[in-house]
Formats: structure tokens, sequence, C-alpha cells
């Protein structure tokens, strides 16, 4: 009895988690109101007052309560009751800076060319340094924190969606629109580094071919050099004996 009502208590929560306020766990549900389970779990293991939950928990909902308020399509998961979800709409009153953390080892590339998302992959945006550290840690212990500019976004006419406290969007961020730590002078030669080490590593696999081709023409030609010496030796061989032996 107690581990029911444990269920029905964790479905509850998750009811309010996924069909009310998302957003305060750092979570964008797509059009039709999912969110993946793994972006769930990890939200949820955020919050100190809430127990360990996994994907056997999530499932046990679904087979221990008969109509559980949630609902599971492959990996992902949402709320069946999602009239108090908050609508995402187009923001017009944008905050003068939103905040961004990327992984550390993409921050070369991103501060050189600009954030891109991927197919069916948005830019969550965050009005509070702490959610969007919350977030960033999701995928990097030690993000980088990056300060998006939203007047040079409309300036690029980048739209961006609000949904309860959070900003999104897929649309690819210019580097003239945000700033972070400056790379220090070890990270920026690191990609110039690491084309020379790739270009000495191709010069040198081109100079073992070549010598490769070169040492087998060697071959050949020292084969052809020894065939030719055992012909001409043979011939000088058949000579001799015929001085020595007149037909």
């Amino acid at each position: 009895m107690n581990r029911l009502k444990s269920v029905k208590k964790l479905a509850k929560s998750l009811s309010y988690v996924l069909g009310r306020r998302p957003d305060e766990f750092g979570l964008i549900p797509d059009a039709k109101g999912y969110v993946k389970i793994k972006e769930l779990l990890k939200a949820l293991s955020e919050k100190k007052d809430l127990p360990h939950v996994n994907f056997a928990h999530i499932n046990e909902i679904c087979t221990t309560i008969s109509h559980p308020d949630i609902e599971i399509s492959d990996k992902l998961i949402r709320a069946k009751d999602r009239t108090n979800l908050p609508a995402a709409t187009i923001a017009k009153n944008l905050p003068k800076l939103l905040f961004l953390c990327v992984k550390k080892k993409a921050y070369h590339h991103i501060s050189e060319k600009g954030i891109s998302t991927s197919t069916n992959q948005i830019c969550i945006l965050s009005a509070e340094k702490e959610m969007a550290i919350r977030i960033g840690k999701r995928y990097d212990q030690k993000p980088v924190f990056l300060t998006i500019y939203t007047d040079n976004l409309k300036k690029n006419n980048i739209e961006v969606i609000m949904s309860g406290n959070l900003f999104y969007t897929d649309c690819y961020i210019p580097n003239t629109c945000f700033s972070g730590p400056v790379l220090s002078k070890e990270k920026n030669n690191f990609k110039k580094n690491k084309q020379k080490k790739q270009t000495e590593k191709t010069e040198k696999n081109e100079k073992f071919i070549i010598k490769q081709i070169e040492d087998a023409k060697d071959i050949s030609k020292k084969t052809k050099l020894r065939d030719q010496s055992w012909k001409n030796n043979k011939k000088r061989i058949r000579k001799e004996k015929q001085k020595i032996w007149p037909a």
C-alpha cells in the first residue's frame, strides 16, 4: 500500500512538471508537449527535495496506475492534461540580457563560428544566471557561461520564443550576439596547433608513401639489372662452352 502511495505521489509530481511548469525545471516541451525522458531525469536529479527517479520508476507509474496522468512514446514523455501548460509565444519584450552555458570543448568553435543548433534541437536561454548554469551542467560539469545581447538578436532578425520563464530559439546565433570568457593565447592557438600537427602528419605520410614508391622502383630496377646480368652471364657461358666443345 505504501508503495502504491509513493508511485501515485511521483505521478502527481510529474504531472505538475510536464503539464504545468516545465520551465521551473529548465525544460521546454515540443509542439506536442513531449520532453525527452533523459532530459526529465536530469532535471529531477537537480532537486534535492525529490527522491531519486529513474526510468524504472516512470515505467512503474504506467504499469501500476490504471489511468496515469502521464504517457510515454518511445523515449519521450508528456502529461495527458496540458491545459495549464504555458503557451509558447514570440517574445516581444525581451530583457536586455539572456544567459546560456555551452560545453567547454565546444567554446573554441562557438566563439569563432557562432552558435548553431542541430536538427530537432533548440537553444534554451534564460533570464536567470542560476538557471542557465543549472541547464549547462546537465551536459558539462564545467560549462562556459555566455551572455546573450538581445538587441543584437533583434538586429539579426533572430526570433526568440518565450515559454513560461524560459526563452529558446532554433536559429543560428552569430558570435556578435554574445560574449564569454576571453580565450587565453594558449587556447587561441589550440586550433592552429591542431591544424599544424595534422599538416605535419599528412606530410609525413606523403613522404612515407613517396619513399615506398621510390624503394619499389629501386627494387624493380635492381631486379631488372639482376635478370639482365643473369641472361648476359648465361649467354657468355654458352659461348665459352661452344668454344671449348666445337660442334
